[in-house]
């Protein structure tokens, strides 16, 4: 048994640390800012990414945007149509703040003229102590 011990121990140690390693190298949320291995994105994309990619190489003529935390990810695009007739885009993002917003609001700006902004703001989203996605 104690032949096992010391060699398994020493093997989930390094197995341990080549994993943490890899991680730590990939950085798939990009919360280090480590980047070894020169990916243009992360694994884990954020909502921010995705959306603005999204909105910018979309061919779609959109009138109405909502804009909101992670909750506002389940306002369905078909009802603000369907109440308004503007063709409408979810710009909703995990983990926003007021900064978020102006960003957000920019980049729609630079691209289209928007008629109708849906704005959905929790309490974290101005809470001056929720810290800002870097990214």
């Amino acid at each position: 048994m104690k032949n096992f011990i010391l060699p398994f121990f020493l093997l989930s140690l390094l197995f341990t640390g080549l994993v943490t390693g890899l991680i730590v190298a990939v950085d798939p949320y990009d919360t280090l800012g480590i980047n070894v291995f020169n990916f243009e994105t992360k694994a884990v994309a954020s909502s921010r990414e995705n959306k603005f990619y999204m909105l910018n190489n979309s061919d779609e003529k959109y009138e109405a945007f909502i804009l909101g935390s992670s909750t506002a990810h389940r306002y369905k695009t078909s009802v603000v149509k369907s109440l308004t007739g503007y063709n409408t885009f979810n710009y909703a993002v995990q983990h926003t703040t007021p900064h978020d917003y102006l960003a957000i609001i920019n980049h729609i700006r630079s691209k289209f003229s928007p008629k109708l902004v849906i704005l959905q703001v929790s309490m974290n989203d101005l809470d001056k102590t929720y810290a800002q996605d870097k990214r």
